[in-house]
Parts: structure tokens; sequence; C-alpha cells
């Protein structure tokens, strides 16, 4: 739905008019072209798939019920996965930009991409003079 997307992309880009840290697809190619800082976040499918079984299983720090009391998972969700990808991809190609960063997050924990994700984005401002 372009229409849709149009109305979310401006709006992005009136939360972010002064500064912010956001994730999507199309961040920094088409919400933020120039950001200074772009990081292009990958994982394995296998290793994306077992975080999704992660985060279901995990409780909720809202305080909701765990999600494995929800939606099944698949059995197969590396497979849904690159089904969804593969999706997407017809409507919104996930593309990184051109000066973004790649950052392979296969095996890592949140604390280490965190690490790695602040390392590159103090790197680029210094880079940038920001």
């Amino acid at each position: 739905h372009p229409e849709v997307r149009a109305v979310l992309r401006d709006e992005q880009r009136r939360l972010g008019s002064r500064g912010a840290v956001m994730e999507g697809r199309d961040i920094g190619s088409v919400v933020f072209p120039d950001a200074a800082v772009k990081i292009f976040l990958v994982a394995a499918p296998d290793e994306r798939a077992a975080r999704r079984v992660r985060e279901r299983r995990e409780p909720d720090p809202g305080g909701g019920l765990p999600s494995s009391e929800g939606p099944p998972v698949a059995p197969d969700l590396a497979e849904a996965l690159a089904t969804r990808d593969a999706r997407d991809e017809q409507v919104n190609p996930f593309v990184p930009a051109l000066d973004a960063v790649p950052l392979d997050t296969t095996g890592s924990d949140p604390d280490e991409v965190l690490r790695e994700a602040l390392a590159i984005a103090r790197e680029r401002l210094e880079a940038s003079g920001g």
C-alpha cells in the first residue's frame, strides 16, 4: 500500500527531525538518506528464526503473558521468514544505503551488537565532525 507507506514515511521524518535512532528496511535509503550514521543489520536466517522463537517464549517486560502462550511457532520458522522476506522484497527491496556500514549480528548477543553499533556511530560521527 504505497499511500500508507507515504504517510508512515512522513511521520518517521517528523519524529526523527531532531535526531533519533530508528530501524527499518528503508530508513537509511529512503526516509533519512542524509543520516550521518547508517548501520545495515543482518543475521543468518537460522539465527533470525532462533531469535524469534526466544522472543515468543520470553515474558513481556511490560507485564504481559509470555509470548509462548500466544500464537504457536511455525514448524519451520526459518522457511517462513525467508518466504516473508521474498514477498517483502517485491514491494520494498532490502538493500542497504550505499554509505551504510554492514553489521552481521549472527552469533552475537544484544550487548555485543550494541557495543559494535556504538563504535560504528562514534567513528562515523567523528569522521563527519558531528
